[in-house]
């Protein structure tokens, strides 16, 4: 899942099935601006998490669970793409809060 959204915006993802994660930390992600994950590791439970970026910059994050010697990283995967308020061209996403949903495949 690749975003364009722009600073301010929240993106939130939601577990619908399995036992997924937010991660997208320093050791994972060192260009990240800032760190953010809603666990180090996979939550079983079904789970939503908000997070508002409030730093411009290209944010990368993944799963890092596994299933059956497969790890989520290699499916479940994306980038964020945080721009300066009122630099997207077309509606402005002001208030707007993207959803990411798990499972998904990395696109």
């Amino acid at each position: 899942m690749n975003l364009n959204i722009e600073v301010g915006d929240m993106v939130t993802w939601t577990n619908i099935d399995g036992s997924h994660n937010v991660y997208g930390e320093p050791d994972a992600y060192p260009n990240n601006p800032e760190g953010f994950s809603n666990s180090a590791d996979p939550i079983g439970d079904l789970w939503t998490w908000p997070y508002t970026f409030t730093i411009p910059g290209v944010y990368g994050y993944h799963c890092t669970g596994s299933f059956q010697g497969q790890f989520h990283s290699t499916t479940q995967f994306g980038t964020i793409t945080v721009l300066e308020a009122n630099s997207i061209e077309g509606a402005a996403l002001g208030g707007n809060c993207p959803s990411i949903r798990y499972p998904h495949t990395g696109s």
